[in-house]
Order: structure tokens, then sequence, then C-alpha cells
């Protein structure tokens, strides 16, 4: 709190926000607001406000996020507020990862109430804050450094799958665990452990792909885990060390799957406190353990895997210690991370060891976290108040000598048409640097810190010499660069100097011409005014920055030509104003066209679209009760807005348009989608509106083809999704697993191709397209997993996605270069064996003359084709086919499962076939009890009538007991048909 020096009645108070008071208190109003959304910025979490003295006006506010001031909080009643961080290093850290790259400055730290943090240099610098919130724990794949991980609260982590650019969720977030939620990463297998509860932890597999949750039972465990630590010595299965609260420590032997085994190793005269650290040294039979409480021993070893325990206190002071590393070069010397600074002993074998400060450079701050680096011993230290420090004290590598060592700004995995930028950290003072670029171009550079491009797919190895005229040093390192399968993309670099640069809208104009809409990827609270062009198909991009002033940004772009676009901007704060800008020089500036007004409080622009260079459209939120939108028949030089009983209302006080988000016809027809689900609709480019219901309520995607046909998707739920074939009478569900989930688009001229998109690690990244109206979908090759964002195609041939920068020659855009034909087929009926089965081609092609190739799979009659079709096939046996289909050398590939025919009676008895446990969890036995010594078919069908399960045996005479595992599949009620070749037996069952 703080009273003016001259007037007692004009009161400062600080709590998430600043408020203030000019009446003693009788009434308040905020002054600030933690997001910038409602009132000028100030980080949240006031701690104090002092007056300047001698100027009654001005102010200093501290709080979470460092100084804030203001030169006018006495005259204004919306003061101003100005960060002053600059030089002002005091961040909270909890926890900090290192890039396994000899030398390499590169880190992430996460802090309190400040996010996690991306370091790309040493000393006291700029970072990039990549996720926010509280930083928790986070972690950088010592084996595959794109894989990095952070973590807020909770169960809540994010992982980034391309060296840090983007992240997004690994899984779906839960509240179980520790509000600092502990945890370690397996680098060899790729998994993420993390406390969940009093009897289990978290293991989550596949983090460098698509997550798998999965869970270690620890029913000994008796209170949630303290700290996790993964053993590096065990690289084919996982061991864990496992401290708890209660002073408990456990081992835990293959953790990665369900033969794991749990081992208390609990010290007989360990206090009851909270385990902060595990740390192993030589072996798994050597470890040091820590306790963080006031009036304990904090610091406990053993050398046989805690078989015996030696208390290890020695001359400590009593203060809270929080992790420990061994010197791996002298297991006899650890560093400890304490309340006040790094302590250190260099004879940990004594039975009562001398503790000494090791803080030279350092300070007398809490540590929180120490991480030692295996390539050059170089140890990182997260302190609470102070950042990041690093020491080379217990280094291998001498910088005074020479000595080759290089890494790359970014990535090493690589879509073809990919940059790299290198980076030489070589040591010594060399003078001369000769480089071999194996696949690349150029083949060779004599440069400090080249940038090569890749054309071709393949695993290259780069080399670097360098020399200081007294002697020369190599390093090659094989291996190291890959570049992926191209499936007909190719990277492009939008030119942006800042990294994580996201595209999120993209304009084409042809197959030259295309711009495009950029956000801060790293941190999406910071809102940035910038776009990138190409006026070549992408072969160069040049960005810009939209030089218009106001706490107002760009929704999307739709540009005309080369030089002319238009932008709707929105405001981030209530009356910050916006509206419709148009350039005609190509980015360079910008004017605002007035008569689209959107003015108040409520005004807020979400589109712009133009049919040609006159006639056009704009589209905001509901303004004065109705939604505001404009037309012009003249570029926008006079915008008119569409009279109210033209447009029907909003459904609700709530109902709002969504940025960007809209679809047009190439005659005069436009969509846009609102907050509840509705679709408006105009015939005659923006004059009239009606309503289009959909089965959604919510926030959605939208694309049509034309008035007929069209898609509907939640946003970032691809499990609700839908397609219509009646301009919205009726919707029909899409059940595809290939159909992503953060944006859809049509592909014009092709009066049937989607794509979809998705960059959310958590449900899966990537792109796929749609040749049959939305009904099925295929994945594009080369894109599993990859992080794509917007799309914008020109034709069925040439598209681009958008994606996330590294630096001005690296990334952030992915050009489609297509086939002329994407084969694809349909099937009817249901396959069943001994019945007629019709394929029909349903291939897109720009092409004529095509060649066909069939393939119908196993016991088909025919077994193959080479027309058009369509074909009819007739199988003579049940299960799992795969179908291939070859047009003008574009393959496909599909299976289909071919069922029992339902006119079979069964002839067996009904007491020779039992399920058990029924209900059960997805883990059962089925037992047959059979006089036929012969093959037995098993198909499970959920209640829509689908196949979820098929699996076949081979039975000998009497009982048998299979075990089932459909663990991944939904809870429900199912149906189990056993078949013997000849007669068929049903069951049903839940699954609960």
């Amino acid at each position: 709190m703080a009273v003016h020096p001259t007037s007692p009645d004009t009161v400062l108070v600080g709590g998430i926000d600043v408020n203030k008071s000019t009446d003693g208190g009788s009434n308040w109003s905020t002054i600030t607001y933690w997001t910038g959304a409602c009132a000028p910025y100030s980080h949240a979490d006031q701690h104090s406000i002092i007056y300047r003295p001698g100027y009654d006006n001005e102010i200093i506010v501290g709080s979470d996020g460092g100084v804030s001031y203001s030169t006018d909080v006495g005259t204004s009643s919306s003061p101003s507020f100005t960060v002053m961080n600059k030089d002002f290093n005091i961040t909270q850290f909890y926890s900090c990862a290192m890039h396994p790259d000899i030398r390499k400055s590169y880190f992430l730290a996460g802090s309190q109430d400040n996010g996690s943090h991306q370091f790309k240099s040493a000393g006291v610098s700029s970072t990039t804050e990549v996720t926010g919130g509280d930083g928790m724990f986070c972690f950088i794949d010592q084996s595959n450094p794109d894989i990095q991980i952070t973590s807020t609260y909770y169960n809540d982590y994010l992982v980034s799958r391309d060296g840090g650019n983007s992240f997004s969720d690994l899984f779906e977030s839960t509240n179980d665990g520790r509000f600092t939620n502990p945890s370690d990463y397996d680098n060899n297998l790729h998994i993420l452990y993390s406390a969940k509860s009093t009897n289990s932890i978290y293991r989550i597999k596949n983090v460098d792909t698509k997550a798998e949750v999965g869970i270690v039972p620890m029913t000994s465990l008796g209170k949630i885990a303290s700290h996790i630590k993964v053993s590096p010595y065990t690289t084919e299965t996982s061991t864990l060390f496992v401290g708890t609260s209660a002073g408990r420590v456990f081992k835990v032997t293959d953790a990665d799957n369900s033969s794991y085994s749990t081992t208390e190793i609990t010290g007989s005269s360990f206090p009851n406190g909270y385990v902060s650290c595990i740390e192993i040294g030589a072996s798994e039979d050597e470890l040091i353990v820590i306790f963080s409480n006031y009036g304990i021993s904090s610091v406990w070893y053993t050398s046989d895997g805690g078989s015996n325990w030696s208390e290890k206190e020695g001359d400590l002071p009593d203060m809270p210690v929080r992790w420990a590393l061994f010197n791996p070069n002298n297991h006899n010397e650890a560093i400890l991370a304490t309340e006040v600074g790094i302590w250190s002993t260099s004879d940990l074998s004594a039975s009562s060891p001398t503790w000494s400060p090791s803080i030279s450079g350092l300070a007398n701050v809490r540590i929180d976290m120490l991480q030692i680096r295996e390539s050059d011993n170089m140890v990182l230290a997260a302190t609470y108040g102070r950042g990041l420090f690093t020491s080379n004290g217990f280094s291998n590598i001498d910088d005074a000598t020479l000595g080759a060592y290089f890494s790359v700004d970014g990535s090493t995995n690589l879509f073809p048409g990919g940059t790299v930028k290198f980076q030489d950290l070589s040591t010594g003072t060399p003078t001369t640097w000769a480089w071999a670029f194996e696949g690349g171009t150029p083949a060779t550079s004599t440069e400090q810190n080249p940038a090569v491009t890749y054309s071709e797919s393949g695993v290259y190895e780069v080399s670097l010499t360098v020399g200081d005229g007294t002697g020369t040093e190599t390093t090659t390192r094989t291996d190291y660069i890959s570049v992926s399968e191209s499936g007909g993309w190719t990277e492009q670099a939008t030119g942006f100097e800042a990294a994580s640069r996201g595209i999120d809208f993209i304009s084409v104009v042809d197959e030259n011409i295309i711009w495009a809409k950029a956000y801060d990827g790293a941190s999406t609270s910071n809102k940035i005014k910038e776009f990138t062009k190409t006026t070549d198909g992408g072969t160069s991009w040049t960005p810009g920055t939209i030089d218009i002033a106001g706490d107002i940004y760009p929704a999307m772009v739709h540009a005309y030509n080369a030089d002319t676009a238009w932008i709707p901007m929105y405001p981030n704060s209530t009356g910050a104003g916006g509206g419709i800008y148009i350039t005609g020089d190509g980015g360079s500036t910008w004017t605002k066209q007035t008569s689209a007004t959107f003015t108040g409080d409520a005004a807020f622009a979400n589109v712009v679209y133009f049919w040609n260079k006159d006639e056009g459209f704009c589209q905001g939120d509901p303004n004065d009760g109705y939604f505001e939108i404009y037309t012009t028949s003249d570029g926008g030089d006079t915008w008119t807005r569409v009279e109210q009983a033209n447009i029907p209302d909003p459904s609700a006080s709530d109902e709002y348009g969504t940025v960007g988000l809209f679809c047009v016809d190439d005659d005069g027809v436009a969509y846009f989608n609102t907050t509840k689900g509705r679709i408006f609709k105009s015939i005659d480019k923006g004059a009239n509106w009606t309503i289009i219901t959909t089965p959604l309520t919510g926030r959605t995607r939208i694309a049509f083809a034309d008035e007929d046909n069209g898609i509907i998707m939640e946003a970032g739920n691809k499990d609700k999704a839908y397609f219509t074939t009646d301009g919205g009478a009726n919707w029909t569900k899409i059940s595809d697993a290939d159909l992503f989930g953060s944006a859809i688009a049509y592909v014009p001229g092709t009066e049937r191709m989607y794509v979809s998109s998705s960059a959310d690690g958590d449900k899966g990244a990537g792109a796929s397209y749609s040749i049959d109206g939305g009904k099925t979908w295929s994945k594009f090759n080369g894109l599993d997993d990859t992080q794509c964002l917007a799309i914008g195609f020109y034709d069925m041939r040439t598209g681009w996605l958008g994606r996330f920068s590294t630096n001005s020659t690296s990334g952030g855009i992915l050009k489609y270069n297509g086939a002329d034909a994407l084969p694809g087929f349909s099937v009817s009926p249901e396959p069943k064996r001994d019945a007629t089965v019709t394929f029909t081609d349903i291939t897109l092609s720009e092409a004529v003359g095509l060649t066909y190739v069939w393939d119908f799979g196993t016991d088909a009659t025919p077994a193959t084709a080479n027309t058009e079709g369509p074909h009819d096939v007739v199988y003579s046996t049940i299960g799992a086919k795969t179908i291939s289909l070859t047009v003008n050398g574009q393959a496909i590939t599909e299976d289909i499962t071919v069922a029992v025919p339902t006119s079979i009676e069964s002839e067996f008895a009904k007491d020779k076939f039992s399920i058990y446990p029924n209900p059960n969890n997805g883990q059962f036995n089925l037992e047959i009890n059979s006089q036929k010594n012969t093959d037995v078919y098993l198909e499970v069908y959920g209640m829509n009538g689908q196949i979820v399960y098929f699996n076949k045996f081979k039975k000998g005479y009497g009982q048998t007991v299979l075990p089932i595992n459909m663990k991944d599949v939904e809870k429900g009620i199912y149906i189990m048909k056993v078949f013997d070749g000849e007669n068929y037996q049903v069951k049903k069952f839940v699954i609960k």
C-alpha cells in the first residue's frame, strides 16, 4: 500500500493488480491489469509501491515480474506503466536444463510466476519466454535435443519437437501430483516420469512422437513422490530412484514396462523429512540422498545401493539443501545447492566431511537445482533470485587450447530445402575455419558460422577443421544432419530474424504471390504486428512490420496482388479501436479505411475479404446489438454497414465472431462462424445474411467447397467434426483418425478436396487431406508429428503450411509440390466373405489418360485390375486385407476387414465359449472348448456396428484360454463373434 505524499485520500493498494482510490477508500478503480486487456499492463502479484521523493505523480511498483514505473499515476485515471527490468537480474528459477552439445550456451529454465525461459547465449542477456505461468521442471533430451519439455503446476507439461521453436501440450494436464511437481526424463527411451499420487507415478512414453500416458503403481509409496531420478546406467529399460516427503527412498527397475519391481532402500537412520534430490555417482550403487528441511541431517551417502547409509552432514550449517552433484572426475568430491549458495567438499569419504562455500562469481543466494552436462562436464545452477549460472569447475575442456567444436542454431532434422545455420564453438583462438558438408549447398565453407541448405533426403556428416597459425584440429560428426523424405513438401524460410515466429494465416494470390501473418509462437501473449510475403513461390520470403500505432493487432491478411492487401486490426484492450487497413506499397505503409468505423468498446474487427479489387466485405463482433458487417464496391474507399434487418440477431450476449476465420466462394458466397457454433451465410457478397445451424455450440473451424458441401469442426477437437452435402440442412459425423483438429481449409478448384492440420503434440501433429468431401482422410507423407499451423492452397498441386521459424535463414513454412494425381477409392457394401464388394475410383487429378494398378489383397477374386473400374471383388476368407491403388505412379494403401456373413447360424454349443471376467477393464480371457482342430477368428463390434478388434488363433482339440487385450478401446458394450471357419457364436460383454 502507498499513500500519496500530499493527498491523504489518494491511496494505492497492490494485490494481483494495482488499485487506486481518490476518496479515502470509498471507491476503487483498477489501474493495472496483469494481462493488459482491461488496463495498462503490469505483472501480477504486487509486493511494494513507492512514490518517488519529490515527484508526487511518479511511482515504482515491485511485483513478481520485477519493477514497473509510472510518471502520471497522480494525474491520470488511466496511468501508463513501463516495465523497467533491463539488466535487473532477479529471476527466481526452480529448474534448469542444458543442450547436450559441447560448449553450447543453450538452456531452459523454469521460473516462479514468469514462465519457462529459453537462453541462447552466455552472460546477462535477454531470453525468450517459451511457455507461461509458473515455470517448473524442464528437460532437454540429451540424445535428441529437438525434444524439449517445460511444465507449469502439477502435471501440466508442454513439449517441443522442433528444437524449442514451439511448444504444445504433451498430454491432457491433470491436477494431481504436487504444485511444483518432481519429474525426470529418460533420455534413452524418451519417457517422462512424474509424481502422481501416494501410490503411483506417471509414465509418459513416446515423448518424441505422440505421448502415451500410463502409470507405475507404487502401493508402498505412502506419500506423493518428492523426487524422481532416472538412472543413466540402465539404458535398455528404466531404473528409477524415488524419494518421498516422509524420508523414504525406493528403487524401481523395469519402470518402463509392466514387469517393474520396487525395492525400498530407505536408510534406518533417515530423518522423517523431504527428499529433494537423489544423485547417482559412479554406478547405481553409489548414491547421495538430500533432505531439504531445517533441523535435520541433510546429506546421506551409500556405496552399496542402499544396504548401508552414512550421514555426511559434517560441519554443514543448518540450512535447506536442495540438490547435489558428484564431481564426475573424482567421486570423492561433491557440491550441494543450498539456501546460501553452493557448498563443496573434497573428501566425501570422510566420516564427517568438511564443507565450504564455493561461490566465486556467484552469491549467497538460494540454489534450487544443479545439472551437469556429460559432453563437457559443465555445471548449471538455477538460483532463486539471481538467474542462471554456469561453472567449468569440473570441465574436461581446456578453453585456452585449440579444439574444434560446433553445433547448430535450431534443429538438425530438416525437410528437403531446409537451411541450417552452423555455430562455431571452438576453443583456443582459431583464425581459420574449413567446413565440409556432405549433401549440403555449399559443400564447403571457410566462414566461421555458415548457413547450409540441404535439398535431398538422407543422413549426412559434417566436419570442421580450425587453425590458429600454429596447428589445426578437426572434429567430424557422422549422421549429424537428417533430411526427411519429402512427400512433396519442401522447407522455406519466412525470413524473420526472431525465432519461433509462427504462421497463423496465409493468403494465396497465385502460385507466386503469397502473404502470411505471423505470431509469437514462443509467447502467444506477446502480441506482434508482423507479416511476410513472397513473389517467387516461396524461393525467398521478405518479412515486414505492420507499422500501425496503438494496442491493436492484425487478425489476418487478405492480399490482392504483390502490392495491395488489407488487414482487420482488432483491439487488445477495451476501447483501443482497430478497423480495416490497406497497403498499396507491399506493406511498407498502412492506411485506415475510416468508413468501416469499428468504434465503441464492443467493436472488434475479425475478417476482411475481396472478390476482386473493388468488391469485398469485412465482419466484426456484435456492436450496438448486431454483428458489425460492412460491404464495399470501391476497394474500401467507402464501406457501408449492413443494416440490422439484413443480419440475424446474436443468439446470446456472448456470441461473437472468430478472429481470422471465415470462408468464401468465387461467386460471391461468404460464410463466417461464431462462438456459438452457428454459421452465417451470404450469397450476395455480404449484403444479406442467413443462418446455418450445426450440431456444435462452441468455437468452430469451417470450410466450404460450394453452397452444398462443407465441413465444420469444434476448434481443436477433431472428434467433433461433421460434413454436409446439402448446405447444412443435415450434418454427418466424421469418424477418421487421420483428420487433424487445429485448422481446416478447402482446396480451390477441386470441388471435393480439403486439408486439415495440427500443431498439438498432445492430440497429434501433422496434416492430412480428403478427396471425398471430408468423409475420409489420409495423412500427407513426410509430415508425421510435424507441427503444422495455417493452411493456404492455390490448387491440388501447390500449397503452403505454416510452421515456426528458427532464424532468418531457417524454417517457418512448408511448400507442397504435389503430383498430378491423388489416388483414392471407396468400398461398398461392408465387406463380407463370399459376398460381392465394389471398389470405386475417386482419384483426384488434373491429368488425363490416367493409368491404374489395383491390388485387392489376399484371397480376392479378381486379385488385381488395371482399369479405372468400378470393380466387383469377392473374398473367400475373412480378416484384414490390404488394398493398394496406384494412379500415374502415385500409390495409396488402405486396410479393410472382411467380416463373417451374418446369415450363417451358429453350431457352437453355447457352453463352449465364455468371456471372463465380464464386465472387465479391457483385459480379459476367452475360453473355448472345441472338438475341432482349426483356426479360430475373433471379431469384436461396437454398438455402432464397427469392428474394433480382430484376431486369429490356431486352435487345437479341447480347452483353450486366450488372453485378450483391448485396453485401448473406449468403455462400453461390445459384441464378440467367434468363428471356426464354418460357424459362429456371439456373446455380449462390457468394458468399464
